[in-house]
This record gives C-alpha cells, structure tokens and sequence, in this order.
C-alpha cells in the first residue's frame, strides 16, 4: 500500500537522528511524577502526530525544500500528513481507555491549529496579541507533550504544567523569531512579511530609522528595496533596542516557567531534571 510507503518513508526521515523533543518532553515529565514504565505506545501516537503537523507547517509555509515531502509533491504530501495525524489519534484511542488524555491532545491540538491559523493571516496588531497567537500555536503543544506525560503518571495538578508549557513555548518561538530575523533569504520571515516581535518593535511609528520596514509592510517598496538594506536593517535591530526587547520577553516568559516548576511538589532533584532539559 503507497500511503503505508510514504508514511514509513517519511518517519524514517524524520527520525533518523532521533525522536522529537516532545516525546522526550512527555517521558521527562512521566518519570518525574512516577516511577513506573512509561507507555511507548502514546509516544508514539505523538510523535506520529508531531511528524503531521512538521509536515503541515513546511507545506503553509513553502519550506524545508530538502525534506522528503517537499520532493514528493503538495497533493501526496498533504494527504500522507492527514492520514497520519488521523492514524495517531485512533491509534491513541486503542492504546488508553483513559478518555481524558484523548480529550487533552485533541483540545491542544485544536488551539495549536487555531494559532497556527492566526499566523497564516497575519493580522497581528500588537506585541500582546502575537504572544498570545504563539501561545497557542507552539505552547499548546509543548503542553500537549508534557500534559500527557503528567497524566499518564496520574499526577493530578495538571493546571501547573499547562501554565509553564505555555510559558515555555513563548520562548521556544521568540528564541526562533531572534535567529530567524537577521535572515534575509526567500523563505525568510522578512520575505513572508511575518510580524515577529523584533519587526514590530521596528513597525512602530516613534523609531524614526524604522521607516524602510514600515514602507515595506505597508507595500509601499518591495522585498529586494528592503534586501538592498539589510545590513542597516540588522544594524538598526541591534541599535534600536529591538532585540534587546525581545531578549527581555523571552527572560521574562524563562522566569514565568522557572518559578512554576519550582513549585511542583516533587524532590529537588527532579524539579533540576526538568528545569535543565527544558531550558
């Protein structure tokens, strides 16, 4: 069967290296509530899940053109990504008659794609507004990994890791806006006209030196106009405070995370286990 090839073919990809960080993150937070045997059978369902949505992400966004579903084209690409999300979560349903950890990927996975949706259009007006749209896009499913992995050791205060999930997905996403935006090739955020934290900063009227970007996000010049300045550009985003705003909201999101995993009620010794793999 061809779709049972390509799923295969692409896992294999995918993991050649290794297994993703949430199945990590998931057995992490297992073993910190628990000292029983995780259950390889719900890591697998997310890391068939995760793999989907890698998938959905590089086709919106026209990326990873070295990928193996980049080579086999959108259509076959998209239907092999939907039969496997499909494929995870039935599998899930089989693998647990706990409906309630069916009913926290599902409802992660729900806000992930409505963040993920929010992104597409790109309507974002403010700082507090593209938080909470990578809140829900990159933190629901850090939550995701690390609720699951809190429940299936029946730990009950699942409220604390949602909170610091979310927190940790904040930073995840603005570490990533840091790196990605003194990028300037064709699948950059610059060229998506994505409105990242750093860019906003430099869309707001009271940088006077900003005024290229704004003309550009406005459609007054074009992409190779704003490439003709990009070293003023990166210039102007180390100069204008921009990314020393970004980097004090990524500490200030690090901070939220670290005194609520302090608060678990677990020994010292895994409350350092957890705060070293995830920060």
């Amino acid at each position: 069967m061809q779709l049972r090839k390509d799923i295969s073919a692409f896992s294999q990809e995918k993991f050649k290296e290794n297994r993703t960080p949430f199945a990590d993150s998931l057995k992490l937070h297992f073993y910190s509530f628990s000292e029983g045997t995780c259950h390889d059978d719900v890591t697998s369902c997310l890391e068939g899940l995760m793999l989907s949505l890698d998938m959905i992400d590089d086709i919106q966004d026209d990326d990873n053109e070295r990928s193996l579903w980049k080579k086999k084209g959108l259509s076959t690409s998209l239907n092999t990504a939907i039969s496997l999300m499909t494929i995870s979560q039935l599998h899930l349903l089989e693998s647990t008659d706990r409906p309630e950890i069916v009913k926290t990927m599902l409802t992660c996975l729900s806000k992930s794609i409505e963040g993920q949706h929010q992104d597409l259009y790109g309507n974002i007006k403010s700082p507090e507004q593209y938080i909470e749209m990578i809140k829900m896009k990159s933190g629901s499913l850090i939550a995701m990994a690390n609720m699951l992995g809190a429940m299936l050791a029946d730990f009950k205060d699942h409220q604390i890791v949602e909170d610091y999930s979310y927190d940790l997905g904040v930073v995840a996403q603005i570490n990533n806006d840091i790196q990605d935006v003194i990028k300037f090739e064709e699948k950059s955020d610059w060229r998506l006209k994505k409105k990242t934290l750093p860019i906003m900063y430099l869309l707001n009227p009271s940088i006077k030196e900003g005024e290229i970007v704004r003309d550009y996000y406005s459609g007054k010049v074009s992409f190779e106009t704003v490439l003709s300045y990009k070293e003023k550009i990166i210039d102007l985003l180390k100069t204008s405070g921009a990314l020393n705003y970004t980097v004090a909201q990524k500490i200030l999101y690090e901070q939220r995370a670290l005194k609520k995993i302090e608060r678990l009620p677990i020994s010292d010794e895994k409350i350092k286990m957890i705060k070293d793999h995830l920060l």
